[in-house]
């Protein structure tokens, strides 16, 4: 599955937000609500994809936009600088649409520059 097209399916699985949930992945094979990276095995699955590589997939994916207060500091070994997607995704303070403005980030990064 390319980059472009499980960001979008997963933005437009989080939508709504009765699809959205912290703490878990969710039920991501009965179409209720998941958390951020539980939306991409959902998307994955519904796809016919591997779901754990999607999942994997989108760390990197969505790295570059996650707020800097949820990257992983110097010294974490094989972590050092990655993003903390999880601890985002389910952080007091992160909202429905902090969410979906991540994936917007991340979807407009993989479309790439216009021309």
């Amino acid at each position: 599955m390319d980059k472009l097209t499980l960001l979008k399916g997963v933005r437009e699985y989080l939508t709504d937000p009765a699809k959205w949930r912290k703490d878990d992945y969710g039920d991501y094979y009965g179409k209720g609500p998941c958390c951020i990276l539980g939306a991409a095995r959902a998307v994955a699955y519904k796809a016919g994809a591997d779901e754990l590589e999607q999942d994997k997939a989108m760390h990197e994916y969505l790295a570059p936009c996650v707020p800097p207060a949820f990257i992983f500091k110097e010294g974490f070994g094989d972590f050092s600088g990655k993003a903390k997607v999880a601890a985002f995704n389910d952080a007091d303070t992160t909202t429905h649409e902090d969410v979906l403005k991540v994936l917007d980030c991340a979807i407009a990064r993989a479309e790439g520059p216009i021309s």
